[in-house]
């Protein structure tokens, strides 16, 4: 509603600046204005051909990782307005530990194929596990599945900037525990699903510099 009204001020104040104008200084604000149109015009389909190409490279990407998880036994779906790959721990752990195996670091080399294409896209990296204790001969090491599935998470993030290029500035690890189930812990299978690591792809976030929030937040206040 306060966008709306600044608009219309913004259009109704020069508007009314006409009034008492010569008709030389009428033409020349007319020009203005006309040309003030046309720029914006200009940005809006310079900001509609934009969104067109981010869709259409989210299209693509979305598309690499169904071909990638269909080979590998992997899950993509979408989760609010992340892409999600999901992949069972047993494709990448032994049960219990964090190091990842050689059929994980296989797994990774081809996930990160992907994500160095879309470099525009940032990507949260979850641990999960299902609800079983750690086993007492492993507890020295994790005293709880919150402190595996962060162990695991950290040595995926860790592979894939040290060893394959992935930018560590898109990347974040994130431990979930027990915590975020998305099948019951009741059965064997619905456990299995459970024990898994999730990468979470995103667009980044674009920055806005301080100053201009500022201003931004000022000029939004001048109509209560």
């Amino acid at each position: 509603m306060r966008k709306l009204m600044l608009v219309s001020l913004a259009v109704v104040l020069p508007a009314l600046s006409f009034m008492g104008c010569s008709s030389k200084a009428k033409d020349e604000q007319i020009a203005s204005l006309q040309s003030q149109l046309t720029e914006t015009r200009q940005k809006l389909t310079d900001a509609q051909d934009q969104n067109q190409r981010a869709d259409a490279r989210m299209r693509q990407m979305q598309t690499d990782l169904d071909s990638l998880a269909t080979l590998e036994n992997m899950v993509v779906e979408m989760k609010q307005h992340f892409t999600v790959l999901r992949v069972q721990d047993q494709l990448m752990f032994s049960s219990g530990v964090a190091r990842i195996n050689k059929n994980g670091k296989h797994l990774l080399e081809q996930v990160a194929q992907i994500l160095n294409r879309y470099p525009e896209y940032e990507i949260r990296v979850e641990g999960h596990t299902d609800n079983k204790q750690i086993k007492p001969e492993f507890r020295d090491k994790y005293a709880s599945n919150w402190e595996l599935s962060t162990a695991r998470a950290t040595n995926v993030v860790h592979y894939l900037t040290d060893h394959l290029g992935v930018d560590p500035a898109r990347l974040s690890a994130v431990g979930e525990g027990e915590h975020q189930p998305i099948a019951s812990n009741d059965t064997r299978q619905g456990r299995a699903e459970n024990r898994r690591v999730e990468f979470l792809i995103a667009p980044k976030l674009p920055e806005k510099v301080i100053g201009e929030q500022q201003q931004q937040d000022q000029g939004e206040q001048i109509v209560p």
